[in-house]
Parts: C-alpha cells; structure tokens; sequence
C-alpha cells in the first residue's frame, strides 16, 4: 500500500495474515493513527515479510504486533504510541529497525474531528523532511502526490500527507 490512511478503526489499523514466506506486503508513505487496538498486527506463524517505510505509526492503543515469524523492515518511520511494542530489534528477533527510524519524540498531528485534517504534521514534528526518496521506485512507482493532491517536490516527510510547505497555501472544501 502506498500513501494510504487507515486511522480510527475499533480494532487493528492493520491485519496482515500472509503465509508466503518469498513474498511480503509493503507500507510506503503511510499514516497509521488512532486505532483502538495495534496499528498494525501480523499473525504468529505469518511466514510472509513486511516493510515499513517512510511512514508514521501513531496514536495507537498499541504500536506493532510482529508475531514470531516472518521478517520485519522498518525505514524512515516515526513512532509514537502509549505502548511501542515489538518494533524494536531488540524486542522481536524478526525486526529490523535502522537508525533512520524516529522513536520517544511526539508526531505532533494538528488533530481535530476532521480524519480528513487531522493527520497531517505540523511544522513542530519530527517527520517532517524526515522521509527518504532512496527508497524509490517502489514496485516501478514513483509517488508524485500526496493524499490532497499536492506535488512531492522537495524532501519527503513520513506518513500520508505532507508537512507545512513555506509558501504554500491549500483549499480545503
């Protein structure tokens, strides 16, 4: 999934349940927010692999479940939830978290009741200009639009939508 937002489910932002051990499902440039339970969560024995990147898991009730099989890479990813757990390498032996990743600091979202507002960073946040372009062409694809429709053209932020752009001004209807 690419530039996506799931925010605001009762249970699980994410449910992976794969058993493809050469495969693997991909996040890029996603916001996980607000989820009553993990944001995202991968079954036990899920031999499938997933990646994580340039994205922001946050706000959640619980961060990450990674289950005990299957491999996990995480890049470019900011975290912030009461409870982080499994995302660490560390913690879960089928992680692998590098130093291009952002914990223990607020994602600073200007929030609201608007999910169609709410989840984009303020100038304040950690993910801003904190995403990467190495990590492109994912699948062939390079992202030229955000989730408003605005052109990807200078640093890339984590999560679905960009941060503050100087000079720039945007219509919400």
């Amino acid at each position: 999934m690419d530039g996506c937002l799931l925010a605001r489910n009762r249970s699980n932002g994410l449910t992976l349940q794969g058993h493809d051990a050469d495969g693997g499902s991909e996040l890029m440039n996603c916001t996980v927010a607000d989820n009553g339970s993990y944001g995202l969560y991968k079954f036990t024995g899920n031999n499938s692999g997933l990646k994580v990147r340039n994205s922001v898991i946050a706000h959640n009730a619980t961060g990450v479940y990674a289950g005990t099989s299957g491999a996990f890479e995480w890049r470019y990813t900011l975290f912030d939830n009461p409870i982080d757990e499994y995302y660490h390498a560390k913690d879960c032996p089928t992680s692998g978290m590098t130093d291009s990743c952002i914990t223990g600091k607020p994602v600073c979202f200007k929030g609201g009741d608007d999910v169609n507002k709410a989840y984009r960073l303020t100038a304040e946040s950690p993910a801003v200009k904190a995403g990467s372009w190495d990590l492109y062409p994912w699948d062939g694809i390079t992202p030229t639009l955000d989730l408003d429709g605005i052109a990807f053209k200078r640093k890339l932020d984590m999560g679905c939508y960009l941060g503050p752009q100087p000079g720039l001004k945007v219509l919400v209807r």
